[in-house]
């Protein structure tokens, strides 16, 4: 899947990741149609949550076609 990646202080890609896999009993796949920037996401991009490069932030979808 395309994915939006963190790759540190003020620095997002769109990126190949791994599909995301039911791993565990308890674990629920969700079908993401919309979403939107919440008040956490900001700490993040400007590097002040100690989130490691490479972490997956959102997945994206293609447009339709």
């Amino acid at each position: 899947m395309r994915a939006v990646v963190h790759e540190g202080a003020r620095r997002v890609a769109v990126r190949e990741a791994e599909d995301a896999a039911v791993e565990e009993e308890t674990d629920a796949l969700v079908r993401i149609t919309a979403s939107a920037q919440c008040g956490t996401g900001p700490h993040m991009y400007d590097g002040r949550t100690g989130a490691e490069p490479g972490r997956v932030r959102a997945p994206v979808r293609a447009p339709p076609t």
